[in-house]
């Protein structure tokens, strides 16, 4: 503060008209000194002397540009280039080592989320295929113990050992094989239903073990077929058969 106290404890605003014609007094004390300004005389013509003052002070120091100056700096600032920010190295490798690290937890997110959804939908599958081979399983064994069935061995010189578990009063059929050739990627079994003067019908295509063995009930009700028979067909299985028959069994 630039002010003194008089007796009476009010500033002694008269000391300050230099530090006001300078512009050098804080925002209260210029409030205060004005204030006072504008009921002081005095104040008033000092002030007015100081800045004229301090003005031709100015004009005796300054320097008139040299010749040519403001046309040189208007064209150098097309080509100069400014200087970018000054950035601490350590600071700036702290903001990279931040983005990437973002970068890299969004990524591995995005990897859990995929893998997350990849188990649940493969735990899905896998309980629906269990449940399926569950029920098949119990169907199979509906059929084999059934007070009716009848054990019907495939015909001789068919590939393998084969036969057929029939069951007329559930109307199903099991069809049960060992020894059977792998048939390849592109190639597949397939199961028919063999009826005197109709189309064969297709049973479904058989589930092969990497051992040779299978165990399938057959779809379609067997009642009317006088016949089951096993043939290779593409992968996917054919509307009718178009090989011959590596196992037929009698159903008669």
């Amino acid at each position: 503060m630039m002010t003194t106290q008089s007796s009476d404890g009010r500033a002694h605003l008269h000391l300050l008209t230099g530090a006001y014609a300078a512009d050098a007094l804080s925002d209260p004390e210029r409030e205060e000194f004005e204030q006072h300004l504008a009921g002081c005389a005095d104040c008033t013509q000092e002030v007015r002397e100081l800045r004229a003052t301090g003005a031709r002070l100015a004009g005796a120091v300054a320097e008139a540009p040299p010749p040519g100056l403001r046309d040189r700096v208007l064209a150098e600032i097309a080509t100069v280039r400014q200087d970018p920010p000054v950035v601490d190295e350590l600071e700036r490798r702290r903001r990279s080592t931040r983005r990437w690290t973002s970068r890299l937890l969004g990524v591995a997110a995005a990897i859990l989320l995929v893998v997350s959804l990849s188990l649940s939908a493969l735990t899905i599958t896998l309980d629906r295929r269990l449940d399926q081979l569950e029920a098949d399983n119990d169907e199979v064994t509906a059929v084999v113990a059934a007070p009716d069935a009848q054990v019907l061995p495939a015909r001789p010189g068919g590939d393998g050992s084969a036969l057929v578990v029939l069951s007329r009063s559930q109307g199903k059929a099991v069809f049960v094989a060992s020894g059977l050739a792998a048939t390849g990627a592109d190639r597949t079994y397939q199961l028919w239903l063999l009826g005197p003067g109709s189309q064969p019908r297709s049973a479904g295509l058989l589930a092969l073990q990497p051992d040779g063995k299978a165990r399938q009930l057959l779809d379609g009700n067997p009642a009317g077929a006088n016949g089951v028979a096993l043939t290779v067909e593409q992968a996917g299985g054919a509307p009718a058969p178009t090989t011959e028959p590596v196992v037929v069994v009698d159903l008669a």
